[in-house]
């Protein structure tokens, strides 16, 4: 399947880099400036200002933490910093109700809930949820579902464009391959529908690059600042 996309900001392999100047993107963690707020991306080429007295913290895309304290002008270098829980920062950025990307709206759910009999892959979507889902560049793209007892189609369409593809799932099944004849795009909103039924899911779809997904400190940054927050979430409990 190819993948049209174009390339989100992303976070890297590493928490704690390099002493060098740092030449990427950034993602504020933490932050008493009034001029950066959390969940912020700082793109190259990279210019801080801050007064005396003030704190902020940087997780670059290249994984670096990043801590610098006013008064400071121009590019800072990575830094490991003393007494930082990193942890705690990605639970604000997820938390944080200023996204990067609002909410499209209040979710509606293609059919009744069930709890779920095992908990959601974070790399799956979910079909019945309404927002920013993220999916890993290059993997195969799958949509995940909490009952799996009986047997169930959902239609999924790109609004303004043509052709609809299937979501099937066979009785006892979770996972259910997204349609070849629907284009995966970054950025790009996805309407699911239960055929005959008035409700429906609208997904926002993001790509996370391949290199981000083997640090998990940075796939949960990386999710949080697209508003993948379920994903993040699930994520983040994963971490000691």
């Amino acid at each position: 399947m190819q993948i049209d996309w174009r390339l989100f900001t992303g976070l890297s392999l590493v928490i704690f880099g390099f002493s060098a100047p740092v030449l990427a993107d950034h993602i504020v963690l933490q932050s008493d400036a009034d001029k950066y707020s959390i969940g912020q991306l700082l793109q190259d080429p990279l210019s801080l200002l801050l007064d005396d007295g003030q704190r902020l913290v940087l997780l670059s895309d290249h994984g670096d933490v990043i801590d610098i304290e006013g008064p400071f002008t121009g590019v800072p270098s990575s830094s490991n910093p003393d007494e930082f829980d990193l942890k705690k920062a990605l639970t604000s950025l997820i938390d944080n109700p200023d996204q990067l990307h609002a909410s499209l709206g209040s979710t509606r759910f293609v059919g009744p809930r069930i709890s779920a009999p095992q908990p959601r892959p974070p790399w799956k979507l979910d079909a019945f949820e309404t927002g920013s889902q993220c999916i890993i560049e290059g993997s195969q793209i799958q949509f995940w579902r909490a009952d799996a007892k009986q047997e169930l189609l959902l239609v999924i369409q790109r609004p303004g464009s043509v052709g609809t593809g299937e979501i099937s799932w066979p009785a006892g099944e979770s996972e259910s391959d997204w349609p070849d004849s629907i284009p995966v795009a970054n950025d790009e909103l996805y309407v699911v529908r239960r055929p005959g039924w008035m409700e429906n899911a609208m997904i926002r779809l993001a790509i996370l690059p391949e290199a981000i997904a083997d640090n998990v400190e940075s796939s949960v940054a990386w999710l949080a600042v697209n508003g993948c927050r379920t994903q993040a979430q699930i994520l983040l409990e994963a971490l000691p």
